[in-house]
């Protein structure tokens, strides 16, 4: 009796073993998301990266844009996450005084989901004020509306803090 051989070293079948995994959960993770957009039926476009860009109703009858990620982020190589954000200002020059301690205090005092960051710089110097967060590749329709929604909500808040502040004349 004849043995057959395998044509693959060892270790080129270990390292295919452990990159499949993680390129069927981007596929798959893509189709997932997509599905749970479309239930929430809320507005939704796709932006050059494959990126949701969300309109989330607001309670005050407007709505909020909330980006999705469409790709995965992996964690410690077994948990999948994807990030949502939403723009809440773009800030010309410096950060208002207090701004920084005051958006630290609000993310650990009174926010379940996410936090504040500075996503970049615009093309003409204004710094981005988003509210991030991240859920996991496969929540549900109840929780990515939840997510959703505080997203909006929270940056929606403070978008009218901010142009309350720059009305009022007390930052520039």
């Amino acid at each position: 009796m004849k043995q057959h051989r395998n044509p693959f070293p060892p270790h080129l079948l270990i390292l295919i073993a452990m990159i499949f995994p993680f390129l069927f959960l981007g596929c798959m993770s893509h189709e997932r998301l997509s599905k749970v957009v479309k239930q929430l039926g809320w507005e939704y476009s796709l932006d050059a990266e494959g990126d949701y860009r969300i309109q989330v109703p607001l309670e005050s009858g407007g709505t909020h844009t909330v980006g999705i990620s469409s790709h995965a982020t992996i964690l410690e190589g077994e948990f999948a996450v994807r990030d949502v954000w939403a723009v809440a200002a773009r800030i010309p020059g410096e950060l208002p005084d207090g701004l920084a301690e005051n958006l630290m205090s609000d993310s650990w005092g009174t926010r379940s989901w996410g936090t504040w960051a500075l996503a970049g710089i615009t093309s003409d110097g204004k710094r981005v004020l988003v509210r991030l967060g991240r859920i996991p590749v496969d929540a549900e329709k109840k929780m990515m509306a939840s997510v959703l929604l505080e997203t909006a909500r929270t940056a929606y808040q403070m978008q009218n803090a901010l142009s309350a502040i720059d009305a009022s004349g007390e930052q520039e």
